[in-house]
């Protein structure tokens, strides 16, 4: 039974468009990286990547059949059955990325490798190919199968995403010692290594934060000094020592990971004793994070 909600839908206004609009421009460059890696990198030189662009290539190379009609037949069936699930923006973005890829794979020469050399393979395949996927990921989408059915098992059965995409890959690179052998099977893992640590950078970005724990006597003159000097949210909480049973103030903030080592070089300014607890913060949502973010952007134009 479906439950009928009064929440009217919020219209589109002219920056929204904007917005979208770049965002499927960036998915479209996107996009392309994917097929530059693939093509120009990996396809060539018997490395896959892992997922279904990893069964692509292989396809390709055990049956004969282009390398995008398999990339595109399995990516499709799977982005349909994730799709009802995980929301119209994901599947329409996700779609996007897919088709906009297939045609960049369709476009290019076949399999023209730019290098041989293992390192750069490893380097500009591995960082071309994680910085499309990344962006793609990023901006709500995903471009292979393995990524979707992670996501819809991590929604469906709350198996964790990293679990399906290790145990997705395993048997991909697995299969790939059959088919290009143990050498490059053993050279895509250092490439997937390098895609992931790639994924990983764009996801967070240049809005990673650390949260920062302040246990000091001089609460007061660190709380002065960071308001006014980095225009910092500083939120003070009552705490009690667990030994001592002695009332402690404790200051609680975060700041930008870039002006991290300013705020701590002003903590310890003011009291080296301090007790300075530091993490990272990949994400932050509530009122507050718009006020942040701005002081922040306008801290950093003036450094």
């Amino acid at each position: 039974m479906k439950v009928q909600t009064n929440v009217p839908k919020q219209k589109m206004t002219a920056k929204d468009y904007v917005v979208t609009t770049l965002h499927y421009i960036v998915l479209t460059i996107a996009s392309l990286f994917v097929a530059t890696a693939v093509e120009l990198f990996l396809a060539p030189n018997g490395l896959v990547d892992g997922g279904v662009t990893g069964l692509a290539i292989m396809g390709e190379e055990h049956f004969n059949i282009p390398l995008e009609v398999i990339f595109f037949g399995l990516n499709m069936p799977i982005l349909i059955f994730t799709a009802r699930l995980l929301g119209k923006k994901f599947f329409f973005r996700s779609l996007y990325s897919l088709l906009a890829t297939l045609l960049f794979l369709a476009k290019y020469p076949i399999h023209v490798a730019v290098t041989d050399s293992d390192i750069l393979i490893v380097l500009y395949g591995g960082i071309i190919l994680g910085l499309g996927i990344g962006l793609v990921i990023r901006l709500g989408g995903a471009i292979d199968g393995v990524e979707m059915i992670a996501v819809w098992l991590q929604e469906k059965y709350k198996i964790g995403v990293s679990t399906t995409i290790f145990v997705g890959n395993l048997f991909v690179f697995g299969l790939s010692i059959f088919v290009f052998g143990l050498e490059s099977a053993m050279l895509s893992v250092v490439v997937f290594y390098t895609v992931m640590k790639v994924i990983d950078s764009v996801e967070e970005g240049f809005h990673q934060h650390k949260s920062l724990m302040i246990i000091s006597k001089k609460h007061e003159e660190i709380t002065r000094a960071l308001t006014e000097d980095m225009h910092l949210s500083i939120t003070v909480l009552c705490g009690k020592g667990g030994y001592s049973g002695e009332e402690q103030v404790v200051l609680y903030s975060i700041v930008n990971k870039f002006l991290y080592s300013k705020a701590r070089d002003i903590i310890m300014l003011i009291d080296e004793d301090a007790i300075i607890e530091a993490s990272t913060v990949t994400e932050t949502n509530g009122l507050g994070r718009h006020e942040l973010k701005d002081r922040m952007m306008k801290k950093m134009k003036k450094a």
